[in-house]
């Protein structure tokens, strides 16, 4: 099964070379990862800024309202 076309060049290479369950669902960069005092990641901190960044329109999701899947093992 041939993989779609994607308009961004980073996404377009994920879905050339990992299976689907894998492609990514949008793009979104980033000035500073937020860390705690030990060096590790804020993941809420992320996701809240991702949810902002959506609602106020800065990210474009390539794939709008896609679904997570899981792997059937």
């Amino acid at each position: 099964c041939a993989a779609p076309r994607r308009s961004h060049p980073r996404a377009q290479y994920v879905s050339d070379h990992k299976t689907q369950f894998k492609w990514l669902a949008g793009v979104a960069f980033i000035d500073v990862v937020p860390k705690n005092p030990s060096g590790k990641l804020l993941r809420r901190v992320l996701r809240d800024e991702l949810k902002q960044m959506i609602a106020e329109g800065k990210v474009e999701l390539i794939q709008p309202g896609a679904k997570k899947t899981r792997a059937k093992l």
